[in-house]
C-alpha cells in the first residue's frame, strides 16, 4: 500500500470513528480530492469495514455515492458496488431504502453501464434491487420514451442483463432485439451490431 493510500485509510478511519455525521463528512472529504486520488479513495472505501457506523448513516452515504456522476464514473466504483451488495448487503435495506436506491440506479443507469468493466457486479446489484417485472418495465419504458437510443448504452445494459438470474428477463431482451421495437431507434448498422454482440 502506498503512502497516499495509507493516508486515505487513516482519514476514513478517523471520520468513521469520530464523526457525528459520517456521510456528510466523508462526502466533504471525497469532494476535496483530485480525480486520481478520488479513484483510489473509492477503491479503499470498498475495502473498508464500517463497524463504527450506523446503518442509517451508511445508507445516506451510499445514496450520496450513487448520486454523484463524478464518483460513479470512476473505474473503481464497481468495487464499491460489490461492497454494497456483499459487505453491506442490500437485502438488509428496508423497502423505502431499496426503493430510493433503485430510483437512483435507474436515473444513473447509463453512466453505470458505460463505466462497468465487470457486468457480474452490476448485474448482481440489479438482482438485489429489482424484481424481474421491475427490469422488464424499465426496459419497456426506456425503449418507449427515447426517439434515438444510445446504442452503446443499450449494448452494455443488455450485455449486463444477460448475466441476470431471471430467465424471463433474458428472453424478453432477446424478443426485443428480434422484433421491430428497435427499428427507427437504432440504425440498421447499430441493430446488426447489437444482434451480433448480444444474441
Amino acid at each position: 500500500m502506498s503512502a497516499f493510500d495509507e493516508e486515505i485509510e487513516i482519514e476514513i478511519d478517523e471520520i468513521t470513528k469520530k464523526s457525528n455525521n459520517f456521510g456528510y463528512d466523508l462526502k466533504h472529504y471525497l469532494d476535496s480530492l483530485p480525480e486520481k486520488q478520488l479513484r483510489r479513495a473509492i477503491y479503499i472505501l470498498s475495502k473498508f469495514y464500517y463497524k463504527d457506523v450506523s446503518s442509517e448513516e451508511i445508507f445516506k452515504f451510499i445514496v450520496y455515492m450513487f448520486s454523484d456522476d463524478k464518483i460513479i464514473s470512476q473505474v473503481t466504483f464497481e468495487d464499491f458496488i460489490f461492497t454494497v451488495i456483499v459487505e453491506l448487503d442490500t437485502e438488509n435495506f428496508n423497502s423505502v431504502q431499496k426503493y430510493k436506491l433503485k430510483k437512483i440506479v435507474m436515473e444513473k443507469m447509463e453512466i453505470l453501464c458505460k463505466n462497468s468493466v465487470n457486468p457480474y457486479n452490476m448485474n448482481t446489484l440489479l438482482n438485489h434491487l429489482f424484481s424481474k417485472q421491475d427490469l422488464m418495465d424499465y426496459i419497456a419504458d426506456l425503449i418507449e420514451k427515447l426517439n434515438r437510443i444510445n446504442s452503446d448504452f443499450i449494448t452494455s445494459f443488455f450485455s449486463t442483463l444477460f448475466y441476470n438470474d431471471y430467465k424471463e428477463v433474458i428472453q424478453y431482451i432477446s424478443s426485443i432485439i428480434n422484433s421491430n421495437k428497435l427499428v427507427n431507434k437504432l440504425s440498421d448498422e447499430e441493430l446488426t451490431l447489437l444482434k451480433r454482440q448480444i444474441l
